[in-house]
């Protein structure tokens, strides 16, 4: 594992949370590592990745519970044109500390400007799409937002069930667990994994556990939250 970055640096040196060290520990057992390019002035540029053996073949990945991952670069005050190449020549030395792999695996997080030095040193890509909501403070907009069918289910169970935030890891444990029995699979993630990351998460005040449950105390859902 790479050596932590410091935490007063590590909103300045990640895109999202699932590039920083502490969500890295814990969603890897802090066996992860990182390209990293520096200069005088600290950190320019990052590349964290998991490395895993499949059937004899080396993979460069992310973590489980991970949905972003890729290169992260400091915010530059050059003009666009010379940001591109700067970004070019960072992203073109980041693979270049890369090991020896026989796959490369990560879903880039939405915002990275571009993957052309990607391309440009070989790589392939897969266009996936992502929405989401930039400005969580105004609700109502959110709300009119909406499908008037989703609205219509929202209005519905706010009358079946209330919303409940808990720090109750073993009833998020046993939900997740039924929802895959009811419908005869395996959990894709192991409890002891599954606590791990959640308590992790709670105890650096960055997680939190919400349950849907009814008047009678029964659990329709459970949502677990990380920022």
């Amino acid at each position: 594992m790479s050596d932590p970055i410091p935490s007063d640096q590590a909103e300045r040196t990640s895109f999202c949370l699932f590039q920083e060290p502490w969500w890295l520990n814990l969603t890897t057992e802090g066996h992860w590592d990182e390209a990293v390019v520096s200069n005088s002035g600290g950190v320019i540029g990052r590349l964290p990745y998991r490395t895993l053996r499949r059937y004899g073949a080396t993979v460069l990945t992310q973590p489980r519970l991970t949905p972003y991952a890729g290169p992260w670069y400091r915010t530059s005050t050059a003009k666009s044109s010379n940001q591109f190449s700067e970004r070019r020549k960072l992203t073109m030395e980041l693979l270049s500390q890369l090991p020896k792999f026989d796959l490369f695996s990560q879903n880039l997080w939405p915002e990275i400007p571009d993957w052309l030095p990607f391309y440009w040193a070989g790589y392939t890509q897969q266009t996936s799409y992502t929405n989401w909501h930039r400005n969580l403070s105004d609700i109502e907009s959110i709300w009119n937002g909406l499908l008037d069918g989703t609205r219509w289910e929202i209005r519905k169970a706010q009358k079946r069930v209330q919303i409940v935030v808990s720090n109750d890891v073993d009833k998020l444990c046993k939900v997740h667990e039924e929802t895959f029995a009811q419908q005869g699979l395996r959990p894709p993630r192991e409890r002891k994994f599954l606590r791990m990351v959640v308590e992790g998460a709670i105890s650096a005040g960055r997680g939190r556990i919400v349950f849907a449950n009814d008047d009678h105390g029964n659990t329709h859902a459970v949502n677990f939250l990380v920022f």
